[in-house]
């Protein structure tokens, strides 16, 4: 369970996540990889977009990415959150805006990526289903002007994910069952 303790935007995004969602096996390896990926970004007004909320069908559970996000990056960002199933939190920030719908439903992410216009960072932890990543990935690849992240390649559904990306220009797979797609990052954003 999170901790009962107000979240402030200066904590480490480890304290972060300690708080605002529960342990999971590979959680501290994602965190330290994100805390490098993530610190220099943190004092400007990014967008993110996280697929998968968690919580599978339970429309109060899950979240927890998305409110480290929210703490992390502060009240100027804007956070977005994607999930195949309906999700009603009365926790979440004001600058969390979830949406609900399959990831691979390309008209729904070029609709949210004009009206975000565009994200900075996404990060796809939805369903691990290989052909699902790669669509969501090809979809909204265009409409990413930092990274995207891919989690969770360890899963069995996810055998042929690696093996795509693999082939992407810069890609970096140096967490163990993560891969980062960047772009080059100027100050022009």
């Amino acid at each position: 369970m999170p901790e009962n303790r107000a979240i402030t935007t200066r904590d480490t995004l480890a304290k972060c996540a300690r708080m605002g969602k529960p342990r999971k096996e590979f959680l501290r390896t994602f965190v330290e990889r994100y805390e490098k990926l993530f610190g220099p970004l943190r004092d400007i007004p990014v967008t993110v977009l996280e697929v998968g909320v968690g919580g599978y069908r339970h429309d109060k559970r899950g979240g927890g990415g998305l409110r480290m996000l929210a703490a992390f990056f502060g009240s100027e960002a804007t956070i977005v959150g994607l999930d195949l199933h309906p999700k009603s939190f009365d926790d979440m920030p004001e600058n969390v805006n979830i949406w609900q719908g399959s990831q691979t439903d390309e008209d729904l992410l070029a609709r949210m990526a004009a009206q975000y216009g565009g994200f900075d960072i996404v990060i796809d932890d939805a369903s691990h289903i290989t052909a699902s990543t790669v669509a969501t990935f090809e979809a909204l690849w265009p409409h990413t002007r930092m990274m995207y992240i891919v989690e969770d390649l360890h899963m069995r559904t996810a055998k042929g994910t690696g093996d795509y990306f693999r082939n992407v220009i810069g890609v970096d797979f140096d967490t163990q069952n993560m891969c980062v797609v960047s772009r080059t990052i100027t100050n022009n954003r």
